[in-house]
């Protein structure tokens, strides 16, 4: 028997209980917040400045526009100007007619964010005008239940709709919103259909007496707009990402080369891109009044107006082509425009082996993650596009090995695995905390069901936040939402049971049979015990001590109980979880029936307990071959995407040439599909569900950190990194891993018993080298230099600097 050396702490009895809150209100008491957020000089008076019209008007039906017109003078055209913008819940900028800008950044109205644009280029000396159309997302709910948020949109909470700017010029400030901006709801937007995933545009361009996006619109029949209440909006604060991308996408049109072209009723342009894309549209035509047509690609329905006319979707939606399908009269479509809009990263990350299916993967993946990183991560393209806590591990993972983004400001160097998308999840997510310190498990929305709280995806929180700070070494962050972390965290250790363990609902990652099951679970208390211990270096690095130590202190207790109640002795692993029908019941009707055998309140082993202990360290030195063992010998129960993911881990983990096999052959049949995708995405389940996933992106993090072996030591602040190339049965393998440090180019050849290398390490940055013999009598030698070389299991290793390393391992 083993005897646990881990210190006892009290414990509490306390039942779990679901405690699901009312949808979010439009008043100021619905914004309190444990998070501190706090707004800068800038955003103080930017909340003094919002307009509306009047409230009457403003509390329409959901997805109502109101649009605003203010004309000012320059005397001269600046050398600079920049615009600084907030709008709830989405709005379109145009100047002098061209459209310059469209937001906001992503929000929970308990911390928004204003933008910040660069219009040197646009304004001119003289008269200028600006033309803004703002949808709200309050009122009665005018929505497409989708199944999914019940007619909620997964980035847009319930709110007043209200609008605020200032432009400065040259170091002055020319123009702010008041009560001289005019408004008018006679616009060709109608109230839009908001769903899930998306907002579909209905339009009548009939309502418009003219192009009120152009300077010399005769705005006279318009209004003037009424102050309103910023206070009602949480702090405003500077954007903390970067503004998003606009890509131009390639259009192939059937049966045509180019416009413009004629249609008639019952007839179709249809056009494809090739791929899956994330764009809005830009059209232009000419048509009969009353000519209705559908975009069908975007559901979008237009009513024309007679003459020339021009359209642009308030929002962008997931497609690969489409057809322009004319309903009822005439029309000449001059022009059409997709414009894809997406985090500016760039793809410097590169992989290509002699396997052409691993090759398509890898680029499946990278593309997977340009199309699901918008103003946040988000899970799916297509159905969804929600920021959930566990689009990161996998998005984070692609991110750091694959890209790069540009720095804020035109001196600051582009941002290696950049971590701000990661950093705003890990706030908007704190900004959700409720009032018993649950954090929901998804951001920006007021859908409250059985998956609002996500016990496990509050731990995928706590353990985020410190993959964020050990990357960045950002503790400011950190601090601003430590207090939620904390709350988080006594959250759980409050619905502890006589027994030590944590009672809610069980890891419901997808395949694990106890799944959404109120019990004293294998798969959640272990990842409970890793967000202790996650927290608690945190808290160390920002100098709570007193709680980094109770919460070291509680993750002991934990893993006491743990490795006590759950261990099977004959079995070498752990059971499922501690299980009590009544417990069960307890949960409000989500409960979900035990399928797996119960004794004695113990539910039966299966591979999940095993890998959970694992993955979350919660195994105790002396046991880890044995639980090790048990794992690998049912590796065959896992089946769904997302378990590979942590599978995966621990086959390298037991460090065997026919594990890093076998990894390869499961990601050549299971992922076949994804690899051979025409939206060129990953999925989320090897059949069915999303075919634009986050879940089935994680491959690609093996491919560069594992096969191509480059991983960077942790904390990134060490500045070391691990060159361990595990080529399974490929014979060649080369590309560009990203790291914090820069990219990595690798390149790794077996030919005639031989392997060449080639290593490229950033400035700076100190790499260990282990690459594996192929004979039990290899030898290490490099063409132009001399390290010492020791052997590593099955690895040969040695350690330089910076620069470039040529080299072989061959027979002695």
């Amino acid at each position: 028997m083993i005897k646990l050396s881990f210190p006892r702490a009290s414990l509490l009895c306390l039942l779990f209980a679901e405690n699901l809150l009312p949808q979010t209100t439009t008043g100021a008491e619905s914004l309190s917040s444990p998070l501190a957020v706090t707004p800068d000089s800038l955003g103080t008076e930017l909340q003094r400045t919002f307009i509306s019209a009047p409230p009457e008007v403003a509390a329409q039906t959901r997805g109502s526009f109101i649009a605003y017109r203010r004309t000012f003078t320059l005397a001269a055209a600046p050398g600079s100007a920049k615009l600084h913008i907030f709008a709830d819940a989405r709005y379109l900028v145009w100047l002098n007619g061209q459209p310059v800008h469209r937001g906001p950044n992503r929000f929970d109205i308990r911390g928004p964010e204003y933008d910040t644009v660069d219009l040197t280029e646009a304004l001119r000396a003289g008269s200028n005008t600006f033309a803004i159309v703002v949808m709200g997302n309050g009122g009665a709910v005018h929505a497409v239940d989708d199944g999914m948020g019940q007619g909620h949109s997964a980035r847009m909470m319930k709110h007043a709709p209200g609008l605020t700017l200032r432009l400065d010029a040259d170091g002055h400030t020319v123009l702010k919103t008041d009560e001289t901006w005019k408004w008018s709801d006679q616009t060709r937007y109608r109230p839009a259909k908001v769903d899930w995933a998306k907002v579909t545009d209905v339009i009548d361009a009939r309502r418009e007496d003219g192009d009120w996006t152009l300077p010399d619109y005769d705005e006279g029949t318009w209004k003037p707009s009424v102050k309103i209440n910023g206070d009602t909006w949480g702090p405003l604060s500077a954007r903390r990402i970067p503004l998003l991308r606009d890509t131009p996408v390639e259009v192939k049109f059937s049966g045509q080369a180019a416009l413009p072209v004629t249609l008639t009723v019952g007839q179709q342009l249809k056009f494809s891109m090739g791929r899956l894309v994330q764009a809005y549209t830009m059209l232009v035509l000419d048509a009969d009044a009353g000519t209705e047509l559908t975009l069908d690609y975007a559901g979008v329905t237009y009513t024309a107006k007679a003459g020339h006319q021009t359209y642009i979707s308030i929002d962008s939606c997931a497609f690969a082509g489409g057809t322009i399908t004319v309903k009822s009269g005439r029309a000449i479509l001059l022009g059409l425009k997709l414009v894809e809009r997406l985090y500016p990263f760039d793809r410097l990350g590169s992989f290509k082996s002699n396997d052409p299916l691993l090759n398509r993967l890898w680029d499946v993946c990278a593309r997977g993650l340009e199309i699901l990183s918008e103003d946040s991560y988000v899970d799916c393209a297509d159905r969804e596009r929600a920021e959930w806590m566990d689009c990161d591990p996998p998005a984070f993972d692609i991110t750091r090995t694959a890209f790069a983004s540009p720095g804020i400001g035109a001196r600051e160097k582009p941002r290696y695995a950049d971590a701000r998308l990661l950093g705003e999840m890990l706030r908007r997510t704190a900004l959700s905390q409720q009032k018993d310190g649950w954090v929901k498990a998804h951001t920006t929305s007021d859908r409250f069901d059985i998956h609002a709280k996500m016990e496990d995806r509050s731990c995928d929180w706590v353990q985020g936040a410190r993959r964020y700070y050990e990357s960045t070494g950002d503790d400011t962050l950190i601090r601003e939402i430590w207090p939620v972390i904390v709350g988080q965290l006594d959250y759980f250790l409050a619905r502890r049971t006589p027994r030590g363990l944590v009672l809610a609902r069980e890891w419901v990652v997808w395949g694990n049979p106890v799944g959404y099951v109120t019990c004293e679970g294998a798969g959640l208390n272990a990842f409970v015990y890793k967000a202790l211990v996650d927290a608690a270096l945190l808290g160390k690095a920002i100098g709570e001590t007193r709680q980094a130590v109770r919460l070291d202190k509680e993750a002991a207790a934990l893993a006491t109980a743990f490795n006590t109640v759950l261990w099977d002795e004959a079995a070498g692993t752990y059971y499922s979880g501690y299980y009590s029908a009544a417990d069960n019941a307890t949960a409000e009707g989500r409960a979900r029936k035990m399928t797996l055998k119960v004794e004695k309140n113990l539910i039966e082993p299966t591979m999940f307990p095993a890998l959970w202990a694992l993955d979350q360290g919660i195994v105790p030195v002396g046991r880890r071959a044995r639980v090790t063992a048990s794992l690998l010998v049912h590796r065959t129960q896992a089946e769904r995407v997302m378990t590979f993911y942590y599978l995966f881990k621990q086959m390298y983990a037991a460090d065997s040439d026919a594990f890093d096999r076998e990894i390869l052959q499961t990601l050549r049949s299971r992922w076949q599909g994804m690899a051979e995708s025409a939206w060129q995405t990953p999925w989320e389940e090897f059949r069915g569900g999303s075919k634009a996933h986050c879940y089935g992106m994680f491959p690609g993090y093996f491919l560069s950190a594992y096969v191509l072996g480059v991983r960077p030591e942790i904390p990134v602040s060490s500045k070391r990194l691990l060159i361990e190339p595990r080529l399974g049965d490929l014979t060649s393998a080369e590309g560009v891993v990203v790291t914090e440090h820069g990219p990595v180019s690798v390149s790794w050849k077996i030919e005639n018993g031989t392997l060449r290398f080639r290593v490229e390490i950033p400035s700076g940055v100190i790499a260990t080298l282990r690459v594996p013999k192929l004979g039990a009598n290899d030898k290490l030698i490099f063409q132009r230099e001399t390290f010492p070389v020791h052997e590593n299991g099955r690895f040969l290793e040695t350690q330089f600097d910076a620069g470039v390393h040529e080299g072989r391992v061959e027979p002695i």
